[in-house]
């Protein structure tokens, strides 16, 4: 069978795969059959290190080195216990000793850390830059303690120098910028941290904090230069909605902008598809030895002033460079400064060597050869694209606008350049949205953000003829929110936004659904996306196979399953990540988020502020539905006879007592919904690029939620749980109680073993059509919709797992779900869930061997009601059309197999097939395939039911289950 089938694999894992609890037990005993095997005694100290039981762990250690000095992992194990317990001239000796046999970065850090706190810094320094040598994948830590230890030996050129390079690879990186802005303080180069401060700040929609802190920067060096401009601290006002039958207001006149730099100026350019090196961005880079031409700029399409070079054919070059300088008088006489690029097809923007945006490139360092995320075509080869610039980046004399555009391949057959920087007022453009939030049966939240502020206007009818004004909020913002309230459920809209001088040109007429009542029982499609946003190719390959995928049946809700925009969350981040590739889609379909670890880079739950709550409008109050949370960062919402729940792993207290897990507990008990949907970010259950045996991944959350959360979920009656954190996509079977790590998996937490498909091994099925509790559930990760993380990927709760990109679907219809993993060549995985299935009788095993044999075991619950009568087990090649017997309908066919079952009755083939049921009206039995040999048989169906009667006739049929015969 398939349990002790892993069992028996597992024994052959790394120690640390299983939780450590569990390996204890097993390793005591081994040690007492081989007390002097010293790798028994190394993996049961790692084991107890797991743990944080140090004392315990430092005594195995010593053991396996008494028996096998030289052995390498046991000095790498005690060099990581005795940093933990503080011993550091230890830990040093250890890691030494470790790093005879063979170099690991993580040892060379962890030796520099050691030496740094015994006050050797230039040793550390030297270990330092060894493990960032080897380092296959470098991280920002790995700079950022670099760069300290040579502070700390007094080097702070050199330390600036470690940031930069981390900064050049891995991109603006807050903690890089920030590690580099406090040099740049601690050096007096004002000037030079007054621009990372701005790197940071353009990431920030809310950038008190950053801008508070170059107020005290320029006091503490007596400028007077200390105002923060009102465009970046404008707060976020909602818009309320109008009454009915107000007045609509007069639009009012275009104003005209100023232009500081025209279309058609001239530009510098690099058309040798060769990087122009480190700082081209910059002011003083000097481009005296480029071309220069008037724009537009581009080849291939014919009406280029400048036509630059393509490269070979066939082999174009990816990228070309621009740089264009010019003057400002008062950067202060120019609100509001943004820039409009003409790009085919990729762009970054560069504004005195910082990055003010790009599009249609993937989040973090771009190269030469860094392609478009997606080809451009048709009209979108003519459109502008339009960037905000932060004011405070506009300096008085000279600037330089720096511009790099990218092909999607060497094979594109043109691009196009021009551009212009505006300022102060003239016409606007959302530069952001529109896009849906907190949808309800009588209201829609629109939210969109404009390049400048404007007023907040939103037209809304029942066509795009018939348009009127129902949201008007006269203050000027650049993020907008209208409320459209006193709607009707259910019900098609078309809108428009725009500010008081009509619609936005570049906004046209887009629509919306309000949501049926709660309760309603409405067909429903909901797109399922985690672990998106890098703003790569692949992420928009994944958008587009579901697209194609979904056709005309456009989903009813998106779900982002969180870390929706990598590194760390910021506001450009979600631009390139979310959207930039998911925009259209948003327009249309209201979006509801949890918070994954790379949001709550740049936003807090405890104060719901930061990025991810500026970019998210969620229900607090229980407007969509369910109980008020009182908080965005946890929250549920119905959708028809569907109940989701949205629930914070990251960030929320996750204690069985805390405010969540008690809002949960009543939010459950007060749903009557059919469905209930739970969505987080860290998963209960994966073997991916995270591990959820592992107490130390991700801080215990993975282990929290399935400790906590899952036995209310699954008392509440939950359906489905989805989860993203791991980059790839894994499904579990039917469960039930399994609340430990996976070697505590039993049989009785497996409800169904099969595949959940209809044409399979059969749909999964749940006794009512309510939500009773502890009925079964089926459990999700869905983290490769913008990357995959590989893993062993064999967790044991799992049906399917797969290393794949992809992104997930689920169709409610009355009471059958459909859920389907879409990847890129199409469905690559799918299961159904139906309620109101009656069934008692349960299977093991779904599939046993054509060639070795094998056994399906079955679980009789007949229920107390049939205690101590007979029953009878039988098989067949079908079960329609069946047949009847004593007014008891028996699903299975009377042919050739149903003779064999009965011969074969109480025998090898089926033991205890006839037999009484016992007191609680349950039984056991089995069907046992010998070892055949016999390929030709793979792929055959059998079919086993049973009957009960009590001495007159028959009382009950079961259902069927299937057996699968495979190679």
């Amino acid at each position: 069978m398939l349990l002790p089938l892993l069992a028996a694999l597992f024994a052959f894992a790394p120690a640390n795969f299983h939780d450590p609890e569990g390996r204890l037990a097993e390793l005591t005993a081994r040690l007492q059959r081989s007390p002097r095997d010293a790798r028994v005694w190394l993996e049961r100290g790692q084991a107890y290190a797991a743990l944080g039981e140090l004392a315990d762990a430092q005594r195995d250690l010593e053991a396996a080195l008494r028996l096998e000095p030289e052995l390498r992992d046991a000095h790498a194990a005690m060099a990581f216990v005795q940093a933990r317990l503080g011993n550091d001239v230890a830990a040093l000796r250890a890691c030494r000793t470790a790093l005879r046999s063979a170099d690991a970065p993580a040892l060379r850090r962890l030796a520099a850390r050691a030496l740094l706190h015994l006050g050797r810094s230039g040793e550390a320094c030297t270990e330092f830059a060894t493990a960032l040598a080897l380092e296959p994948r470098r991280e920002p830590e790995h700079f950022v303690e670099f760069a300290q230890a040579l502070a700390a030996r007094g080097d702070n050129p050199a330390a600036l120098a470690v940031l930069e390079r981390g900064l050049t690879e891995l991109g603006p990186v807050v903690a890089l910028v920030d590690a580099a802005n406090d040099l740049d303080v601690r050096a007096g180069r004002v000037d030079a941290a007054l621009v990372r401060l701005a790197q940071l700040a353009r990431h920030c929609a809310r950038g008190t904090p950053i801008h508070e802190r170059r107020v005290r920067l320029l006091a503490a060096a007596g400028r007077t230069d200390v105002g923060l401009p009102v465009d970046v601290t404008m707060p976020v006002v909602d818009a309320s909605a109008a009454l009915p039958g107000r007045a609509v207001p007069a639009a009012r006149p275009l104003p005209t902008p100023t232009v500081v730099v025209p279309t058609g100026a001239t530009w510098r350019y690099r058309d040798t598809g060769i990087d122009p090196g480190a700082g081209w961005q910059l002011p003083a880079y000097d481009d005296s030895a480029w071309s220069s031409g008037p724009a537009q700029l581009g080849y291939g399409d014919g009406d280029e002033a400048t036509v630059v070079q393509s490269g070979p054919s066939g082999a174009h070059y990816i990228t070309t460079w621009f740089r264009h300088t010019f003057s400002v008088v008062d950067p202060t006489q120019l609100p509001s400064p943004r820039v409009r690029v003409l790009c085919d097809d990729a762009v970054v923007v560069w504004l005195n060597g910082v990055e003010i945006g790009r599009w249609n490139l993937h989040i973090g360092v771009v190269g030469s050869i860094s392609p478009a995320s997606t080809g451009v075509s048709g009209a979108a080869e003519n459109e502008y694209r339009t960037f905000p610039v932060p004011l405070l980046l506009l300096q008085p004399g000279n600037n330089v606008l720096a511009v790099e555009i990218h092909q999607v391949s060497g094979s594109s057959s043109d691009i196009s350049f021009d551009c212009e920087l505006l300022a102060g007022p003239g016409p606007s453009t959302a530069v952001r949205g529109p896009y849906l939030q907190n949808a309800t049966p009588s209201s829609m939240t629109v939210r969109w953000r404009t390049d400048q502020p404007t007023e907040t206007q939103l037209w809304l009818g029942s066509s795009a003829a018939t348009l009127q004004s129902v949201v008007f909020d006269a203050t000027p913002k650049t993020e907008h929110s209208a409320v459209a309230s006193g709607l009707l459920a259910e019900t098609t809209y078309s809108y428009r936004i725009g500010d008081a001088a009509g619609p936005f040109a570049t906004s046209p007429v887009a629509w919306l659904r309000t949501l049926p009542s709660p309760g309603a029982v409405r067909p429903m499609r909901a797109w399922i996306l985690g672990d998106a946003g890098f703003g790569w190719s692949g992420q928009y390959a994944v958008r587009d196979a579901f697209t194609l995928w979904t056709g005309a049946r456009l989903p009813d809700a998106m779900l982002m399953l969180g870390d929706n925009a990598y590194f760390t969350g910021t506001d450009a981040e979600y631009q390139a990540g979310v959207f930039d590739v998911y925009g259209q889609a948003m327009s249309v379909i209201p979006t509801w988020s949890t918070l994954g670890n790379h949001d709550a880079g740049s936003a807090s739950s405890a104060t719901q502020s930061g990025v991810y709550y500026d970019v998210f409008a969620l229900p607090t109050g229980g407007q969509a539905g369910g109980l008020p949370s009182g908080t965005e960062a946890y929250y549920s919402f119905d959708r028809g006879h569907v109940h989701f729940v949205c629930l914070d792993s990251m960030d929320s207290d996750r204690t069985a007592t805390g405010a969540m897990m008690t809002w949960l507990q009543a939010d459950l008990a007060a749903t009557s919904a059919r469905w209930i949907v739970a969505f987080f970010h860290h998963p209960p259950y994966t073997f991916g690029s995270h591990n959820s045996d592992n107490p130390a991944d991700s801080a215990g959350r993975m282990a929290d939620m399935r400790a906590i959360a899952l036995p209310i979920l699954e008392a509440g009656g939950v359906d489905l749980v989805l989860s993203g954190h791991s980059h790839n996509y894994e499904r579990s079977m039917l469960l039930n109680g399994h609340f430990g790590t996976s070697s505590t998996l039993q049989p009785g937490m497996v409800l169904d073993r099969g595949d959940g498909r209809v044409g399979g091994d059969g749909s999964y099925g749940k006794a009512t059509t309510g939500h009773t509790g502890n009925q079964g559930a089926v459990y999700v990760v869905a983290g490769s919709a913008g990357s995959t993380g590989g893993g062993p990927l064999n967790h044991p709760a799992m049906y399917v797992s797969l290393n794949r990109l992809g992104s997930f679907a689920i169709d409610v219809d009355g009471d059958q779900l459909d859920a389907t993993f879409v990847g890129l060549a199409g469905p690559e995985d799918h299961f159904t869930l139906v309620k109101g299935v009656q069934r008692t009788l349960f299977r093991e095993q779904p599939r046993i061997s054509a060639i070795s044999g094998g056994r399906q075991d079955y679980r009789l619950e007949a229920g107390a009601q049939h205690a101590g009568l007979f029953y009878v087990l039988v098989g067949a090649y079908g079960t329609a059309p069946g047949f009847d017997l004593f007014g008891v309908h028996i699903p299975l066919n009377p042919d050739a197999w149903l003779q064999v079952s009965l011969g074969a009755a109480n025998g090898p083939a089926y033991p205890n097939s006839i037999g009484v049921l016992d007191g609680n009206g349950a039984s056991t039995s089995a069907f046992v395939l010998p070892p055949l040999n016999n390929a030709s048989l793979v792929g055959l169906e059998l079919f086993h039911a049973y009957v009960v009667g009590d001495g007159v006739g028959f009382v009950h049929a079961s259902n069927p289950v299937k057996v699968t015969l495979g190679l």
